[in-house]
């Protein structure tokens, strides 16, 4: 699939990843894709944003919240809002797959003393030019970014057909080891 020229952009990007538009639930929205051929285990980005106090946690309607331990006390959680338009949180451009069908995951690499530490992973093999989707439920006993895809009618766009779509990069004028054609 080709994106239309004005949404063909880089929102964001690092040495593994960029963000660009995906077509997702009938309209454009943000993704993260592969600037190259990913190896299982790589890490592909942190979780970035704002650690919310206690009170901006109950009362937060962002859609980018991510727990992670605390770093004063390991058994403590806090909670980060990492919307990438507001904190260049270039992971939160990731769209949702099921656990099956996702080939990321997030690990919390927290440590005591040091700062919150979240990171996404390829969970498999991902070639340059793919999307990269991730499971948000992972160790949920429920599962609130599934009913919402649900919700939505694109539960269905969200499982393993994504992987067969090969993006052009909107990088490849101005890079020559990413999504060539």
């Amino acid at each position: 699939m080709k994106r239309p020229s004005h949404l063909d952009v880089c929102l964001l990007e690092n040495d593994m990843v960029y963000a660009s538009n995906t077509f997702l639930g009938g309209g454009w929205v943000g993704g993260l894709f592969a600037k190259l051929d990913i190896t299982k285990g790589t890490v592909l980005c942190e979780y970035t944003g704002k650690i919310l106090t206690k009170d901006e946690e109950h009362t937060s309607t962002s859609e980018y919240l991510m727990i992670a331990r605390d770093p004063l006390d390991l058994r403590r959680r806090v909670v980060i809002d990492g919307d990438p338009r507001e904190y260049s949180n270039i992971s939160g451009y990731a769209n949702y797959s099921e656990n099956k069908y996702a080939n990321s995951y997030f690990v919390d690499q927290t440590r005591k003393g040091n700062k919150c530490s979240v990171v996404l992973i390829a969970k498999e093999f991902i070639p340059a030019c793919r999307e990269i989707r991730v499971d948000y439920d992972m160790g949920s006993s429920l599962h609130p970014f599934r009913d919402m895809m649900i919700s939505k009618g694109i539960y269905e766009e969200c499982k393993i057909e994504y992987k067969s779509e090969k993006w052009e990069s909107p990088l490849t004028r101005k890079s020559h080891d990413v999504c060539h054609h």
